[in-house]
């Protein structure tokens, strides 16, 4: 075993026995009804990655300004970066559902198509995972592997358009884009590996809702042209 992997399971066993019933962290045990998510961050040999960024969103959070304002106040929304030890930690989260994914980030780049602006942080490594916080958890830790990203594009048919759909989301992921009004083609790169929801959505005076459930594999490109929607 490598120093990086034996250097990885200390921490976790460190992190075990601070989150234990007879540890003194405050504020998880004794409130009941929130709890620690604690992670650490490696590649798939094992070296452990810091300056990671890590995101905790709600399952059905969207990438949207409004949205965000529902979710502020109550730490169910949180970014980390991992240390040196490739650990990061989000406190008080409250009961729910949850994506905890992480980045290994290598810059940032401009939305340039129709609804320029919108920023997306490139990363070639990331992980996702599902976390579920229930009334009697305490502590979730989470041995986190980042593998190749994944992209997912297609075309919204041209039904769905007359219909006020003209933008799409990933859900619990700050990933979004503007369909193309002509053809409906949408592209969103960089994505963690794993089962995503891409939710569909028209603007403020014609909200229609509908959402694709895609798996994705580390690396793979998925076009999900002609596709239906379930409608929300």
């Amino acid at each position: 075993m490598n120093k990086s992997k034996i250097a990885v399971l200390v921490t976790i066993q460190a992190i075990l026995f601070a989150c234990s019933p007879d540890s003194t962290q405050s504020g998880v045990t004794e409130a009941g009804n929130t709890a620690v998510i604690y992670g650490v961050v490696t590649d798939t040999l094992g070296s452990i990655i810091s300056g990671a960024k890590v995101y905790l969103r709600p399952q059905n959070f969207l990438d949207v300004d409004s949205n965000i304002a529902d979710f502020v106040n109550d730490s169910t929304v949180q970014d980390a970066y991992t240390d040196m030890a490739g650990v990061y930690v989000f406190s008080n989260v409250p009961e729910g559902t949850y994506h905890v994914s992480s980045f290994q980030e290598s810059g940032y780049t401009t939305n340039t198509g129709m609804g320029g602006g919108l920023y997306f942080g490139l990363s070639d490594l990331a992980s996702l995972h599902e976390v579920v916080v229930s009334n009697d958890t305490d502590t979730v830790v989470i041995q986190d592997s980042i593998r190749p990203t994944a992209t997912v594009k297609g075309r919204l048919p041209k039904n769905y358009l007359e219909e006020g759909y003209n933008r799409v989301f990933v859900s619990g992921l700050e990933f979004s884009t503007y369909l193309d009004t002509a053809t409906g083609a949408f592209d969103l790169d960089n994505l963690p590996a794993g089962k995503l929801r891409l939710t569909f959505l028209g603007d403020h005076n014609n909200p229609k809702g509908g959402y694709l459930d895609v798996l994705v594999k580390p690396g793979e490109i998925i076009d999900t042209a002609g596709f239906n929607l379930v409608h929300n």
